[in-house]
């Protein structure tokens, strides 16, 4: 099952060994799936065992990040539309021996009522996950720079589903005081807020990432909790990089290739 195709590579992408399958041709996660899991995960709430899941998931990757990151972290549902994405997530899950954790559902996320009657021994997944992240379409429909490709258009433009749909999904999942872990484009930023207070996910943390010390951001990474009180944090801006290309040492430390890591 896990034998490489056409248009395929096998990539070594760390994190405890893990390794991930992608499609050449079609949407290969970025630096955005490996900030958004590890601000989850160091946000992730208290309890003995945390349940999740990744909307707009693709290949599984930021799933499989999540559980190295959080040891605590005993499913995650990995939700995709799209049939190529939930075909490479199901051969990576059991490329890393993940099947126990990982949950990989075809799903649409404006399907919310088929989404929360996918749960496991017919329960409903409705009110009981303690996160949901998602890492959704960068720009809304007509904007942005559009790709011929379809896979790639959806993955970095809203084509059906809209952020409104996403933070509405993760509303229906999550119990209360659950959190919402996002990324995406600082110009979305009002309309993230905007949409999570609507849902009842109450934004919590705000940290807004930039390339360089000094450039505007480009990224956010926010935190909502259901049901919970108005209290927003401002974290301190995330920098990627420092001089030309070189990360900087905390971006080091969340790729665990840090010198200085004890």
């Amino acid at each position: 099952m896990n034998s490489l195709g056409e248009n395929e590579r096998l990539d070594e992408i760390g994190f405890g060994g893990l390794k991930l399958i992608q499609d050449t041709e079609g949407f290969r996660y970025g630096i955005d799936s490996v900030l958004l899991s590890d601000f989850a995960a160091g946000l992730a709430g208290k309890g003995k065992e945390l349940k999740a899941a990744d909307l707009g998931s693709g290949n599984a990757v930021i799933p499989l990040i999540m559980q190295h990151k959080c040891a605590r972290l005993s499913k995650i549902y990995a939700i995709e539309k799209q049939e190529r994405g939930h075909e490479l997530a199901l051969r990576n899950v059991e490329l890393n021996g993940l099947g126990e954790k990982i949950i990989p559902l075809c799903r649409d996320v404006k399907d919310i009522d088929c989404i929360l009657r996918s749960g496991e021994e017919g329960m409903s997944l409705g009110g009981s996950l303690d996160m949901v992240v998602s890492n959704p379409p960068y720009f809304e429909g007509g904007r942005g720079i559009k790709n011929a490709q379809s896979s790639k258009l959806a993955a970095r433009q809203e084509t059906t589903a809209g952020l409104s749909d996403f933070t509405a999904l993760a509303s229906r999942l999550l119990k209360k005081g659950g959190g919402f872990f996002l990324i995406l484009n600082a110009s979305r930023l009002a309309d993230a807020l905007s949409s999570a207070r609507e849902c009842g996910l109450e934004p919590r943390h705000l940290r807004m990432v930039a390339s360089r010390r000094g450039e505007a951001p480009k990224l956010f990474l926010m935190h909502a909790v259901k049901d919970g009180g108005k209290e927003l944090r401002l974290l301190p801006e995330l920098i990627i990089y420092e001089g030309k290309r070189s990360y900087t040492e905390e971006i080091l430390k969340i790729y665990e290739k840090s010198q200085k890591l004890a």
